[in-house]
């Protein structure tokens, strides 16, 4: 009985060693991770392995995410989500989890109307007392979804110019700003609207104007 009595005790710590064993190098394994992303933030890690990820097909971008409570990660945005994608982009790098999204599409614009400005006439004295400065009309193209967004839809436009609304001259990488006095028909123009046309005649109010002034 006794040497039974002692194997079994024997067995009974050799099992309490090895799991307190096994709690150590987890519970070290666990601080070490966490010390290696406290030493690396996650914005370094992905500097040095954006090269590989780009190269990845079908991704479009890379970014990080971190959040209070959350841990930092790695994200990739892809045009779709397939397996060979999935395959290719590594789980985990440097410690930092990878998360494979796919890339939002942009919002829609305001409805814009581009093209030559064919006539300028100046607000009448019962327009201008309603803040007007005057009208626009251009004949291009109207797209609903504003600007890069297809080629349009042909349109000839009379667009009223609020007194509010700055007119810009794109020029060099910036913009200058002219009169509306400085406008000539002939010019070349981009009205960003305040709503969607509706029905014809097509009228519509400017929320902002680009002007390409003839030289």
């Amino acid at each position: 009985m006794s040497r039974r009595l002692g194997a079994a005790v024997a067995v009974v710590v050799l099992a309490v060693v090895v799991g307190a064993l096994a709690y150590h190098v987890g519970h070290n394994a666990k601080h070490h991770g966490q010390r290696v992303r406290a030493q690396h933030p996650v914005w370094q890690a992905l500097a040095r392995h954006q090269a590989e990820l780009r190269a990845i097909t079908g991704v479009d971008s890379l970014g990080t995410l971190e959040g209070v409570g959350q841990e930092p990660r790695i994200v990739v945005w892809v045009d779709k989500i397939t397996p060979e994608i999935q395959k290719a982009v590594p789980k985990e790098l440097e410690g930092f989890r990878l998360v494979v999204e796919v890339t939002p599409s942009p919002p829609p614009g305001p409805p814009t109307v581009h093209g030559v400005i064919t006539a300028v006439t100046p607000a009448t004295p019962g327009q201008a007392g309603k803040g007007l400065v005057g009208t626009l009309v251009i004949e291009g193209a109207y797209n609903a979804a504003g600007p890069g967004a297809g080629a349009g839809v042909p349109r000839t436009v009379t667009v009223s110019i609020p007194s509010s609304v700055q007119i810009w001259r794109p020029q060099g990488e910036g913009k200058t700003m002219v009169r509306f006095g400085d406008v000539q028909a002939g010019d070349s123009g981009q009205v960003y609207l305040t709503a969607k046309l509706s029905t014809s005649p097509w009228r519509a109010r400017a929320a902002d104007v680009e002007v390409y002034l003839r030289e």
